[in-house]
């Protein structure tokens, strides 16, 4: 009677397409190096075109977006499994009882990507290279890039463009016990609560790219291998807490409660880390809740931070040495004078760094709930959070890279941001970008959570409640940087941060019936704007708020655009069939198919898929039952 076994089983499949556009190709030293010789089929030019940057280059960029071979697929085929089973139980000791629990979770994660629409970069040199070479090689059609979409066949495309496929497991294990009495000792203001717990957890996984990637030869990474990875992290912790009543039922103090809390884990990557929490509570009445409470934090690199293996991403850079006022740091890593950026696109190689430090953090909060006695029904809650996080793990960015290698003032220049800069040696274009994952430096952000409720007395037509939550954000800046109110795009989380976001609600339930209309408020961010290395004129369309240029500062960088404030309009029905056991839901979300505001910053899309919904309205149906 006092000891009960449950398990869940949990099974889901996934496929799922995206798209993006024809893939671009860029023949130069800086991406897929290659001759042209002056005897190719299709070479109008008369010599060779020579981008190896060999000494012998006279071939700065050469690109082309291949249109015939459409659109890039991205195709997602993965099975989820998780099974978790435990007991849990009770016992009588020490003239109290003891609650406990006692539990094992696996979980595993199968994945294989298929990206239709990429190149082997091995046949495109065959096909732009030497034609005898081509014609004693099996397959090989010489290319024809100089003809406009007509010079380019069937047969040309069947011999370079491939079809990449890529396989990810992810595999997890944790054991847990937990033991806890919620009256072990009697305090002056009640009974006091203890918890012990320990965990054990275990996480495994890999990665195998395409065989044309492993090699160098995928066209999204020329030159560069993508490598196959595999890594192993495992952790153990110990965990109590104490709730702590130290007065209640006295003059101006209905009840003031301690909860404090400490955790000990040991990384096999980190060694032995201690964390505290405290949290207070005090209410001097039945309107009143004061809160307050303190903690630390702890995290250690995932398994993809240590060991993912590296892979390109054709980021929009806006090169420095290209603008108004040149930092003499350019002149310096011999970058010419009439140097020009052509193109807007930079290779930037991302991956796992084994180096990472664990990120640690404090956090601090204190707010109110006020439930008033004559106005049943209405709670009023705020929270003011301040969050400090040290070693930050994330990538650094390729723009923030180039921006600290090539400051205005050469005494504020970053070796180490330089040093992960490459450049041919020939033109002085940026050959790509190496942006590790990193412990990027402090992350600090502050703000105010607040929800207001209210449930209005029955009618003859049902209950109604009326709920807003906001959040606002009253400042969040990593590594000096203040990112509250901007969209900065990109590839670094988080990538927009409006100052607020906030949700209204209004539910209603008559029997079985059930229906909520939801507003949801997302405000308005700023951007970074150029128009080629200038701001461009107001009115334009393209920047609505152009920046001053002073090529002292080089600051035409800050002219910014403005993405106004959206809102989404959500609703949504339900009626519950209790003698089935049996749920009925539809609703539709983006009711008024409001458009997110279009942002230039973006590395795939033309809006932050973090913050706004997909365009268009989404409509569903659920059936849910129990039995």
């Amino acid at each position: 009677d006092n000891i009960t076994f449950k398990s869940d089983l949990m099974y889901s499949h996934r496929d799922s397409f995206q798209q993006a556009a024809p893939e671009p190709l860029f023949f130069a030293s800086t991406s897929i190096a290659l001759n042209i010789p002056a005897n190719q089929k299709y070479n109008p030019f008369g010599f060779t075109l020579d981008g190896t940057g060999d000494g012998n280059t006279n071939l700065e960029l050469l690109g082309r977006r291949m249109v015939e071979n459409g659109n890039r697929i991205y195709h997602e085929k993965e099975d989820m499994f998780r099974y978790s089973g435990g007991l849990n139980g009770y016992f009588n000791m020490m003239g109290g009882e003891w609650d406990w629990d006692a539990s094992y979770i696996f979980s595993k994660d199968d994945e294989i990507d298929t990206n239709a629409g990429h190149f082997d970069v091995s046949h495109l040199r065959l096909a732009l290279g030497d034609p005898a070479i081509c014609a004693a090689v099996a397959g090989c059609v010489p290319l024809n890039l100089f003809a406009g979409k007509a010079g380019i066949t069937k047969q040309m495309l069947d011999y370079v463009a491939y079809t990449a496929q890529n396989q990810f497991e992810n595999n997890e294990r944790v054991y847990n016990a937990d033991i806890s009495n919620s009256n072990i000792a009697n305090l002056p203001g009640g009974p006091m609560g203890l918890a012990l717990g320990i965990e054990s957890l275990e996480h495994d996984g890999f990665f195998l790219p395409d065989s044309v990637a492993q090699n160098g030869y995928d066209s999204f990474n020329p030159g560069r291998p993508v490598e196959s990875t595999s890594g192993r992290t495992s952790e153990k912790s110990l965990y109590g807490e104490l709730d702590l009543p130290l007065l209640s039922d006295m003059p101006g103090i209905k009840l003031l409660d301690l909860d404090v809390a400490a955790r000990h884990t040991n990384y096999d990557t980190f060694g032995g880390n201690n964390t505290y929490r405290w949290g207070l509570k005090y209410q001097p009445n039945n309107e009143w809740l004061l809160r307050a409470s303190w903690s630390q934090g702890f995290r250690a690199p995932s398994i993809n931070d240590l060991f993912s293996g590296n892979s390109n991403l054709s980021a929009n850079i806006q090169d420095p040495c290209d603008a108004p006022a040149k930092s003499p740091v350019c002149a310096a890593q011999g970058v010419p004078a009439n140097y020009t950026q052509p193109n807007a696109q930079i290779n930037t190689q991302e991956g796992g760094n084994s180096h990472l430090q664990p990120e640690t953090s404090v956090s601090r909060t204190v707010g109110f709930v006020y439930s008033p006695d004559n106005l049943a029904g209405f709670n009023l809650s705020a929270d003011y959070y301040k969050i400090e996080v040290d070693n930050t793990i994330e990538p650094i960015s390729g723009q923030v890279l180039m921006d600290e290698c090539y400051t205005a003032v050469a005494a504020d220049s970053n070796p180490d941001a330089c040093a992960k800069i490459s450049r041919s040696k020939a033109f002085g274009t940026v050959s790509g970008v190496s942006d590790q994952v990193a412990n990027v430096g402090e992350t600090l952000t502050s703000g105010i959570d607040l929800n207001v409720s209210y449930a209005f007395p029955s009618t003859s037509v049902g209950d109604f409640k009326l709920s807003l939550d906001e959040t606002h954000i009253k400042s969040y800046v990593v590594d000096g940087t203040e990112l509250a109110g901007t969209e900065r795009g990109g590839t670094v989380f988080p990538f927009g941060v409006p100052k607020d976001k906030s949700r209204v609600a209004l539910d209603w339930t008559a029997g079985n019936w059930s229906a909520e209309y939801d507003i949801r408020y997302i405000g308005a961010v700023y951007e970074p704007c150029l128009a080629g290395t200038q701001p461009a004129p107001v009115g334009t369309g393209t920047c609505s708020t152009p920046g001053p240029v002073n090529p002292a500062q080089n600051n035409y960088k800050y002219a910014t655009n403005h993405d106004g404030a959206v809102f989404y309009h959500d609703i949504q029905g339900s009626y519950a069939m209790d003698s089935w056991g049996m749920t009925f839901t539809v609703g539709i979300r983006n009711l008024f198919s409001k458009e997110p505001p279009i942002s230039s910053v973006q590395e795939l899309n033309s809006f932050d898929p973090t913050l706004y919904d997909v365009p268009g309205r989404f409509m569903y149906g659920r059936i849910s039952w129990k039995f």
